[in-house]
């Protein structure tokens, strides 16, 4: 299973998120959890600024990197205007064999 973990905040708190943003890659993941990509897009005005971080959980082991997530975005808790959001992703394989389909 994958995560998603958006991160929206104006843009003149950036340089507040990336010093816990720092903090975050200086604290290694625990072994079930794989950070695969860290994207960045927006700017000035509205929505600001959106850091997109798509993480692998191991299997079996969901809940706990969904709590590791969590806990980490507390670290952000204090930065105003920032606001965050963990969805649960799939591989598209995955979910087609979750809604009953057969691949072709």
């Amino acid at each position: 299973m994958f995560f998603m973990v958006t991160l929206t905040y104006p843009p003149t708190k950036a340089n507040e998120v990336v010093q816990v943003f720092g903090k975050s890659l200086a604290e290694p993941l625990p072994s079930f959890l794989k950070r695969l990509h860290v994207l960045s897009a927006g700017g000035v005005g509205e929505p600001g600024i959106r850091t997109y971080s798509i993480f692998e959980a191991a299997k079996g082991k969901e809940y706990d990197a969904l709590a590791e997530l969590t806990k980490r975005m507390a670290w952000f808790h204090h930065i105003e205007g920032l606001r965050y959001q963990i969805e649960t992703l799939l591989a598209a394989e995955e979910a087609i064999h979750l809604r009953g389909i057969q691949m072709p």
